[in-house]
């Protein structure tokens, strides 16, 4: 299969040089990912109530995991070709064209389906105030709303908002990067920057669990700062671990040693593997209640720390590395990677799905019981991959085509004084 370099939700553009295969991988990280949140959603809707009341402490941990493998793999695409700029020494990729193809990719399917859930009366839009709030994107700035209208769309506003500010950031960092000559100084400058990102948003996070004592605002206030962890500060460090491992391809692309531990990872895809599996069987082992904020201090901070190293680690061999081993060869299989193209669809319309069926299909007697909820899966699965493949080749595949014609600006930007040097 031919596999389309801007898919669902990569959160930028994947980098020259990137091989069709590897492509694949980034794509069957998307299908986890959206399995993930699949099955998060599917438990609160479709599955047993006593099942998921009994197994919360693992099933309660599915939407986080899947959010934060989108969030990795954002930072990694959208970060790498603006490190891989600084390290040539050459114009940073232009911020208007970036910013164009962000708008096209994520968008107009977002429209499409808010529009159809709207006139389906699906998702309810009480006022224009309303209406401008979703269809912006930014319901997470607003008091109340970051869960109402297409309510997994508050992931979206965070990946709208890190789309604004990572061209900003980057140029910044370009700035302080170019006062070297030296290729390996400018790759620790993007690294250091990449690692304050996560040391910055696990630290707002721990300021939040410990210290912060916000005063609720009022339902519709805008920029409450109560909701501040709900923006994209309060998920720094889940994009850091791409933005991590986008310097470390580029150090190992230019044919540096990377420490002996990172090889040992990129050889052994397994234990990358085992580790994220370690940081999922320590958010297990804490047992965080259902509603996650009576949860402990300690419990948090376990939360805090593994949900992106959890999603870092099972990124890492995807991106780095060769393209041999079982888990590379399982991630690009042809299945897989279908889904993770379509997974961005998938995304905005399965939970309107489950909805949809559970009230259609919910009741007393044989509508109760385990073949009723396996049937309900199997056609919340049927119905949400055909509205995902609806979305991508009627909507999104057109609209990608549309802004690559476009390309409104050059390839221009930041350039430093000095060329690198090794």
């Amino acid at each position: 299969m031919t596999v389309v370099v801007d898919s669902p939700a990569d959160a930028g553009s994947v980098p020259s040089g990137t091989t069709a295969t590897r492509l694949g991988a980034l794509d069957g990280l998307r299908a986890i990912a959206a399995t993930f949140v699949f099955l998060y959603h599917g438990s609160v809707l479709l599955g047993s109530g006593s099942f998921m009341l009994r197994h919360w402490n693992v099933i309660g941990l599915f939407g986080g995991l899947g959010v934060s493998i989108f969030f990795v793999l954002s930072g990694f695409l959208l970060y790498r070709p603006f490190v891989r700029s600084m390290v040539a020494d050459r114009a940073f990729p232009s911020i208007l064209d970036f910013w164009t193809r962000r708008l096209f990719r994520i968008v107009p399917a977002y429209w499409v389906a808010l529009t159809v859930l709207a006139l389906l009366d699906r998702v309810h839009i009480e006022s224009v105030g309303d209406g401008a709030t979703y269809f912006g994107l930014v319901q997470n700035y607003r008091t109340g709303y970051a869960d109402r209208g297409l309510d997994v769309a508050w992931s979206l506003v965070v990946e709208v908002s890190f789309y604004l500010v990572i061209p900003l950031f980057a140029w910044l960092v370009g700035r302080w990067a170019g006062r070297y000559t030296s290729t390996r100084a400018r790759l620790q400058v993007a690294l250091a920057a990449a690692v304050g990102w996560f040391v910055v948003g696990v630290g707002l996070r721990l300021w939040d669990i410990y210290w912060r004592q916000a005063t609720p605002s009022a339902k519709g206030t805008w920029f409450g700062t109560d909701q501040m962890m709900r923006w994209l500060p309060g998920y720094l460090h889940w994009f850091a671990g791409g933005m991590v491992l986008a310097v470390v391809a580029e150090w190992i692309a230019g044919g540096r040693r990377v420490p002996v531990v990172i090889d040992w990872l990129v050889r052994w895809p397994a234990l990358s593997w085992a580790l994220a599996g370690g940081c999922v069987a320590a958010q297990v082992a804490i047992d965080v209640p259902q509603n996650v904020f009576l949860g402990t201090t300690s419990q948090a901070l376990v939360l805090t720390l593994a949900i992106p190293l959890f999603a870092t680690f099972l990124v890492l061999p995807a991106v780095l590395g060769g393209d041999r081993g079982l888990i590379r060869a399982g991630l690009r299989s042809a299945p897989l990677a279908w889904v993770g193209l379509v997974s961005y669809g998938l995304y905005l319309w399965h939970r309107p799905i489950q909805h949809f069926i559970i009230e259609h299909t919910s009741g007393v007697g044989a509508r109760t019981g385990l073949p009723w909820t396996l049937a309900r899966y199997a056609l919340a699965v049927a119905a949400s991959l055909a509205f995902a493949a609806a979305s991508w080749y009627l909507v999104e595949r057109p609209m990608i085509a549309v802004s690559r014609r476009l390309r409104p600006g050059r390839r221009r930007g930041h350039r430093g004084t000095h060329a690198a040097t090794p």
